[in-house]
């Protein structure tokens, strides 16, 4: 990659306020510059600047679109792994309850349900 340096330049107050919006002024002030000294004409030098500019926030919302998708895919896979281990875990319940007055009071019951985290009455539902 080209070494950049640094240069300090005046702008009007609109032409600052639009680099101000950019997610990189330094590329658009840099392409249009290498536009211009290549010996574009002013208006190509802008379009040319524009296309390249959209170019870099579509690959940017791309690489956004790629990260939340394997965010999600991570939420689902935990998910999966939740509900697996939930099922496990009421499995175990439902052999260990075996026999059990299924009565809301019955420390048993009282006690898985807290493992399992829900009160012993939606254990009693679900044990059924």
């Amino acid at each position: 990659m080209t070494k950049k340096e640094t240069k300090s330049v005046s702008l009007s107050p609109k032409n600052k306020a639009y680099l101000d919006n950019q997610n990189n002024a330094s590329a658009v002030v840099d392409d249009l510059v290498t536009q211009l000294r290549e010996g574009g004409d002013k208006s190509t030098a802008v379009v040319d600047m524009q296309i390249e500019q959209k170019k870099r926030e579509i690959q940017e919302a791309e690489s956004r679109v790629n990260r939340l998708e394997k965010g999600l895919d991570e939420l689902y896979q935990l998910r999966s792994e939740l509900q697996h281990t939930e099922t496990a875990e009421m499995e175990s319940a439902r052999e260990a309850l075996k026999g059990i007055e299924r009565d809301p009071t019955n420390p048993a019951i009282k006690n898985w349900a807290k493992k399992l985290g829900m009160s012993p009455g939606k254990l009693i539902e679900n044990l059924d």
